[in-house]
Order: C-alpha cells, then structure tokens, then sequence
C-alpha cells in the first residue's frame, strides 16, 4: 500500500469518527482550530508510522502495548523534579496519542482487527490518563510541599 493510500484511509475514516462520536468536523479551521490542526497532526504522524510498521512483523497490539509504556514513562517523567524530563514528559503527552490513531489503522490495513484490540486501546487509554495525573499531581505535591 502506498504513503498516500494510507494517509487518504485515515482521513476518511477519522473524520467520520469523530464526527460520530464526538460531533467533531476536523475539515474546517474557523469553529474548531486546535482540533483542527492537532488531529491532522495525528494524522500525518500516525500514517507515517503505519506506512513503516505494515512491512514488519510488530503486530497493532504490541503498538498499543508501546502507547500504554510510553504514557507511563511520561507520567514518571513529569513527576521528576528534572525540568528538561518535565518537558520531555509533557512532549510525550503531546504526540501519544499519534501512536494510538496509529494501532486502529494499522489493524484495519494487516486485517487483525480483533475484541483484544478494542480492549487494548481503552486500556491504554485509561493507562495514558492515570499516569498523567499521577505524574501532574506528584508534580503539584513537589513543587508545593
């Protein structure tokens, strides 16, 4: 599959995503500009990492296992009192979520769609907030005694 067959499949289908569950229109700039600019982010980012990822052997659970590894190490990071792993940690928080649109998309090119992969991502979901807050109040907790 080429670079661009890939980014045009994961244009249509986030765009009727999120438009469906969340009412979301990531088309146009002027009523939503962060959500506009940040899910094309996602976008580009994710299909670049599918774009490499579908010629090896790392299935889109393993993605998604790394998604739920790097939150956690982002969580750990902005609980340091170390300001450049605090701006590490915040940049983790940042892109993450590149790495999970990449795991559903990947799935849907390899064909391995399956019930623990649905489960994997809310998982991971629920990982990548918990750390965040953890690590943003150890941070408050630091910084405040």
């Amino acid at each position: 599959m080429k670079y661009t067959d890939i980014r045009n499949l994961h244009y249509k289908s986030q765009k009727k995503k999120l438009k469906k569950k969340f009412g979301l229109d990531i088309t146009s700039f002027f009523p939503q500009p962060y959500t506009f600019l940040k899910s094309r982010l996602y976008i580009e980012i994710s299909s670049i990492l599918v774009f490499f990822l579908m010629r090896t052997s790392i299935s889109p659970n393993s993605v998604t296992l790394f998604y739920c590894f790097i939150s956690f190490i982002g969580g750990v990071f902005i609980a340091s009192n170390d300001n450049n792993l605090i701006l590490i940690g915040l940049l983790i928080f940042f892109f993450k979520s590149s790495i999970d649109w990449a795991d559903g998309l990947l799935a849907r090119i390899k064909k391995q769609t399956s019930n623990l992969g649905e489960l994997l991502d809310e998982w991971g979901a629920y990982i990548g907030s918990f750390s965040f807050l953890s690590g943003f109040g150890i941070y408050i907790f630091n910084k405040e005694n």
